[in-house]
């Protein structure tokens, strides 16, 4: 779970600071409600809605992501960048408890923090999900969830946050259900100051969103210290790119600590051999540092992942 714990900054690159290409959800059916765990059928709209401090949080635009090893599934209500997002440590129908999911709110774009199932002061962690329905023919993601979220900056005290009455309803997703571990041909190694790393199966996640310029394809490989993000142009080309901060910079890396702080980028590049068939394949360094002088320095970098549109 320690890739689950670390991932609440991903969520604000991937999801929380993005708009969704896809389709609006509408306003909430009871028919669609009551038949929740049956077979759908022809896909109906998107439904995503959760209950909590005695207001009904309804999606505008929801969508999700599925890969070898997880699903992720965000509804975003507005266009102040309020979101609900769940990420799953699996990829089939069936429950999964606390330990195997990460659950979040962010109020707002702009917003530092936000509430989470995993208590980051005493590692508590709570909540449920289940995966009701996995439409293969129509691409669509069906469940419901409830947790008890904590604000992430502990220093407050503020109280926790009850969200009941979790559903999702034939989101739209992109990905393969294929499961399974990380084929032979995938691979994503990496230094870390030094120390050498491998990042595969449960701990390498790849999503697809749309950043304001065009479809963005991230990796994100998760250690039990760190998180590398990596993201490029999904028509990237093979060459040379400096990394660089912004949604239309062709190459952005990120370096994210045990403790969910974010390192922007200072210097590096990222070099991309091919692009074709649905894999990216390349090589990477990179340099990050904060305001308060702690720096990490990326080398080695090696990968060759499968993504989906």
């Amino acid at each position: 779970m320690k890739k689950i714990k670390a991932l609440i900054s991903v969520f604000a690159v991937v999801f929380a600071a993005v708009n969704f290409t896809s389709c609006d959800s509408e306003p909430v059916d009871p028919v669609l409600l009551d038949n929740i765990g049956q077979d759908p059928g022809t896909a109906g709209p998107a439904v995503f809605k959760v209950d909590f401090s005695g207001d009904t949080f309804v999606a505008t635009s929801s969508a999700a992501t599925v890969n070898n090893a997880n699903i992720a599934i965000t509804g975003i209500k507005g266009t102040n960048g309020q979101a609900v997002s769940i990420l799953i440590d699996g990829n089939t129908v069936g429950n999964y408890p606390g330990s195997k999911v990460l659950l979040d709110y962010t109020p707002s774009a702009d917003s530092e923090y936000s509430y989470s199932n995993v208590d980051f002061a005493t590692g508590q962690e709570s909540g449920t999900v289940s995966i009701t329905s996995i439409d293969t023919v129509n691409k669509t993601i069906s469940g419901t969830f409830s947790f008890v979220g904590w604000w992430g900056d502990a220093d407050l005290n503020l109280p926790s946050i009850a969200f009941t009455n979790g559903v999702f309803q034939n989101v739209p997703y992109t990905g393969s259900t294929g499961g399974g571990p990380v084929t032979s041909d995938e691979y994503f190694k990496a230094r870390v100051d030094g120390q050498d790393n491998t990042y595969e199966g449960a701990d390498l996640v790849v999503a697809l969103a749309d950043g304001g310029s065009g479809e963005t394809i991230s990796i994100n490989a998760f250690a039990p210290d760190h998180t590398l993000v990596i993201s490029a142009a999904s028509d990237i080309i093979p060459g040379t790119y400096q990394f660089a901060s912004g949604f239309g910079s062709n190459a952005r890396a990120t370096f994210i600590s045990a403790t969910d702080v974010s390192f922007p980028v200072t210097g590096g590049t990222l070099t991309i051999t091919s692009n074709t068939n649905g894999f990216l394949k390349g090589t990477f360094s990179f340099t990050v540092s904060n305001d308060g002088g702690e720096s990490h320095t990326v080398t080695n970098g090696d990968f060759n992942v499968e993504y989906d549109f």
